[in-house]
């Protein structure tokens, strides 16, 4: 779908740039020439025929790329992902699943048993000096959920947990990120949500809504704060000590 979308803006930008040209040619031939004026004008109607079309087809392609998107999110509404866990070698699923079940139930309230992991496996080829992580597919959605907002009390444990996002949400997550900051963003259902300067949730579901939104800036950046406790003190209002009593 991607390839495809990419493949519309192409083709546009090329029809765009090649009736420009075909425009000026035609205007530089005669403009005064009745038959030329009438062709001139039958041309543009043709070209904003063709880029009505375009458009039309370009949203055509949005509408079923956001359908594809929630499919594929919905499919995988058991899954989660689970980061850190070192890799051993040789490494079965069914060791994995075993390693894995052990680990969550060190620190998970709700305990879960071989059951509960329909799949389990890790993304991607090995790599050297790299972890991957590893994809659960849980039985039950409810399982899934128990085990996603109990998350924090893996915090300390070396391994977290997120959500398998499709690539489209992916991006959108990091981008929101990497522009808000970690603690100003996070994903619940394969939603990705962001809070604003006034604190106020908002779902985002593009890039370009992501850069609406004010971008962070580091303490360091923004200096310290005039009347926080970080502030410079004026040595001279400093007020005296009072002098000793013996």
């Amino acid at each position: 779908m991607d390839s495809l979308k990419q493949s519309m803006a192409e083709m546009t930008k090329t029809f765009n740039t090649r009736m420009a040209g075909f425009q000026k040619e035609i205007e530089r031939a005669a403009p005064k020439d009745p038959t030329v004026a009438s062709v001139s004008a039958e041309f543009h109607t043709f070209k904003q025929f063709i880029l009505t079309t375009l458009e039309a087809m370009q949203k055509q392609i949005q509408f079923l790329s956001v359908q594809l998107d929630q499919q594929e999110m919905r499919s995988r509404r058991k899954m989660l992902l689970l980061h850190g866990v070192p890799e051993t070698d040789p490494e079965t699923d069914q060791e994995m699943t075993s390693t894995v079940v052990e680990l969550l139930n060190e620190h998970l309230e709700d305990k879960l048993t071989i059951n509960d992991v329909k799949r389990c496996h890790r993304l991607g080829q090995p790599r050297k000096n790299l972890t991957r992580c590893i994809l659960l597919k849980f039985s039950d959605v409810s399982v899934r959920n128990s085990v996603w907002f109990d998350k924090k009390r893996l915090k300390g444990s070396g391994v977290t947990l997120s959500e398998f996002l499709t690539k489209p949400r992916h991006d959108v997550f990091m981008a929101a990120r990497e522009r808000l900051g970690i603690r100003r963003c996070w994903t619940r259902d394969g939603n990705v949500y962001v809070l604003d300067a006034a604190d106020k949730r908002h779902c985002v579901t593009s890039v370009a809504e992501v850069e609406q939104f004010p971008a962070a800036v580091s303490v360091g950046a923004q200096g310290p704060s005039p009347s926080g406790a970080g502030a410079p003190q004026d040595q001279s209002k400093r007020p005296r000590k009072p002098p000793k009593k013996f």
